[in-house]
């Protein structure tokens, strides 16, 4: 049995009078703790509270703090008193300031802010990826917290998209496909995130995609870990066959670990949280 501090809807900024906030979950202890942050899915369109549980409880009980925060998304805009503040790119801005928010509050709550670990899936595995190769790029930064940093440890990237404009490509090229999913359309995720189509927008569409940010000459100090179903409807699994073959021609520190059979979903978790585990004690627990 595990002591568990639950911190419920906490504030970390306030857009137009809205709370955008997180929840906390954060294991008794004389020590100051590692952190796991999760970024949910949802396409950037819908906003989906719940993460992952049965990963979220075993990282509790291996002694990490797990933070669940949710960020700025479509379904948002009637909140907001303009469409861009719930278009690309607040919704990695909000991720950013959750690092942030984190490293200013540490002693509150009890966290290590020299030990923060990333990872969600879908576009939270699209958030992850990106702060593996935008780390402390002005462009993706608020002045939330300011004396703070938002780089993290390493960051976990569950078939996230990388690369907008080849999306419907690479569905092509899938053994399934879903019909009622056409990326280059005017209402799909991809397009509504941006603000319009995707072909009729494509430096905003390159500007959220993963891959436009490595580079030879990129910061490749945070490693990053990919998973992606062979299988996936939704998002292409050529997205992360794309972003892992740049990075490791680029020289970052990458590992893809293809789920056969597996389509837009966890359920190979139990296979592969070892690697996962490993991952982020190397990376976070023990850095």
């Amino acid at each position: 049995m595990i002591n568990l501090k639950y911190y419920r809807r906490v504030e970390y900024e306030k857009i137009d009078n809205v709370s955008v906030t997180m929840d906390l979950y954060v294991p008794e202890s004389k020590e100051k703790l590692p952190v796991l942050v999760w970024y949910h899915e949802g396409g950037m369109v819908d906003r989906k509270g719940y993460a992952f549980g049965p990963a979220m409880m075993e990282l509790v009980t291996r002694g990490y703090a797990v933070v669940q925060p949710t960020y700025r998304v479509y379904c948002d805009r009637a909140l907001y008193s303009e469409p861009s503040k719930t278009q690309w790119p607040v919704m990695l801005q909000d991720a950013k300031t959750v690092i942030r928010f984190l490293r200013a509050n540490a002693e509150k709550y009890g966290l290590d802010s020299n030990r923060i670990g990333v990872a969600g899936d879908s576009a939270g595995g699209q958030l992850s990826a990106m702060q593996a190769v935008t780390a402390e790029n002005p462009e993706f930064e608020t002045d939330l917290y300011k004396d703070y940093s938002s780089k993290v440890n390493c960051a976990i990237d569950f078939y996230g998209p990388s690369e907008f404009l080849t999306m419907d490509e690479h569905a092509d090229m899938s053994p399934v496909k879903n019909p009622l999913l056409i990326h280059d359309a005017p209402d799909s995720p991809e397009s509504r995130a941006i603000g319009g189509p995707i072909q009729e927008n494509k430096e905003k569409a390159r500007s959220a995609s993963t891959v436009s940010y490595v580079s030879k000459d990129g910061d490749k100090s945070i490693p990053l870990l990919i998973f992606h179903g062979d299988h996936d409807p939704n998002v292409p699994f050529q997205q992360s066959v794309v972003l892992y073959n740049k990075m490791k021609e680029c020289g970052y520190d990458v590992e893809f670990y293809p789920q056969a059979g597996h389509g837009h979903n966890l359920n190979f978790f139990e296979d592969i949280k070892q690697i996962v585990f490993d991952f982020l004690d190397k990376h976070v627990k023990n850095a």
